[in-house]
């Protein structure tokens, strides 16, 4: 179970890689394009300039938004890699609660997007779910593998014992 998780771990951050290097270069992109247009004043025109315009600053803001959520997976993903590593619960753990969050959003945007388009639904939802399962799974296992790990930290716990002696509060 825990070699499944090795293997998880390691593709989930080659992912994560891949994914925030695309990102970034799509903003960079982006970028040199709105840096381009506004140094040389060289906005197409195919009716209005404003809606170019606005256009181009909604997608560098989804760009950014997409940067940010690749930063995140790549930092839970390296978490992930070293809990399972070093036999750290605690990264685990965070991982878990991570993979969780990410599945309740995915779940509640699934449903959202069923509610807003219910009359063009196709297989976009379905398969949405479908990934949704097969991650709680892996989730799953990942839980399975930290509730059967070794280590016992002090600071996994609210209190340690060290610190509820050393102010005598027994």
């Amino acid at each position: 179970m825990e070699k499944l998780c090795v293997i998880f771990a390691i593709i989930n951050a080659v992912t994560c890689i891949l994914a925030f290097l695309n990102s970034v270069i799509f903003l960079i992109f982006l970028l040199v394009l709105w840096f381009w247009n506004l140094y040389h004043e060289n906005i197409p025109t195919y009716g209005d300039s404003e809606g170019w315009a606005l256009f181009l600053n909604v997608f560098i803001i989804g760009a950014i938004i997409c940067s940010m959520l690749a930063a995140s997976a790549l930092y839970f993903a390296i978490l992930l890699c070293l809990g399972i590593q070093h036999d750290n619960k605690r990264y685990i753990k965070m991982y878990v609660h991570y993979g969780v969050t990410v599945v309740a959003l995915s779940v509640l945007g699934s449903f959202l997007y069923i509610w807003l388009f219910w009359e063009q639904v196709r297989m976009d939802a379905v398969i949405s779910f479908g990934v949704c399962l097969a991650y709680s799974g892996i989730l799953f296992l990942i839980h399975k593998t930290y509730l059967g790990s070794n280590q016992q930290k002090a600071d996994d716990r609210l209190l340690s014992a060290s610190y509820v002696q050393s102010y005598g509060c027994q």
